[in-house]
């Protein structure tokens, strides 16, 4: 009887396991994704464009690429710069429900552009169409280049990103409603899809559980 009992309580933990999981996956909602120029353009153009549909699936159809034209915007990829014919980043809000704002995991499927061979780095910065560090080569302070070794060649695809970040560690990320704004300023990138994970930290608690009621059953 008591072996019955603890092998039922391993295989709860096990689909518990997983219904949580599945459900902080899709727990968070993207409200808004928009891509944007920095309002510094030479030719004081300044373009922005509703790419939320285009990011919220994994379905192989990259932004911005889904929407172009837009007004003058004709390239593919994000890059961060001053050149009116490229979108420059993209601002997003997301609701992260009731889960932990200090425990968030912003996941990208990213593919290099076709521009600068050495551009391939990315920066996530609080608060939505955040304008800091336009321009900027690889390896400024708080920039990640995706292949830090050397050079990818033009439209590899870098597969899911996952950067980690506090949202209560800067008023900048906190909007009305409760929601989360963050801006995703791309060097020579395209995006697939974008989403919001809470709590990776509950996903190894639980995780440890499962493992340690097995461990139990084995004594």
């Amino acid at each position: 009887m008591k072996a019955q009992l603890r092998w039922t309580l391993v295989l709860a933990s096990m689909f518990l396991g997983m219904f949580f999981f599945a459900e902080a996956a899709h727990a968070t909602v993207l409200i808004a994704a928009t891509g944007f120029q920095d309002t510094d353009d030479p030719n004081g153009v300044s373009t922005n464009v509703d790419v939320l549909a285009g990011v919220s699936l994994l379905d192989g159809v990259w932004s911005p690429g889904d929407v172009l034209p837009i007004g003058p915007v004709v390239f593919d990829h994000y890059a961060t710069g001053t050149a009116e014919d490229y979108l420059d980043a993209i601002s997003l809000e997301f609701d992260p429900g009731s889960y932990d704002k200090s425990d968030l995991t912003l996941r990208v499927y990213l593919q290099k552009g076709e521009y600068k061979s050495w551009w391939e780095h990315y920066e996530l910065l609080p608060g939505i169409f955040n304008l800091a560090h336009q321009d900027a080569d690889p390896g400024f302070p708080g920039s990640v280049d995706l292949l830090p070794s050397g050079e990818a060649p033009s439209n590899t695809i870098f597969g899911w990103v996952d950067v980690l970040f506090d949202a209560n560690s800067d008023p900048l990320y906190e909007l009305p409603h409760g929601y989360v704004g963050v801006t995703l300023r791309l060097w020579n990138c395209r995006v697939d899809a974008i989403e919001l994970i809470p709590e990776p930290a509950m996903m190894l608690l639980l995780a440890a559980g499962g493992v340690g009621l097995i461990a139990w059953r084995r004594r």
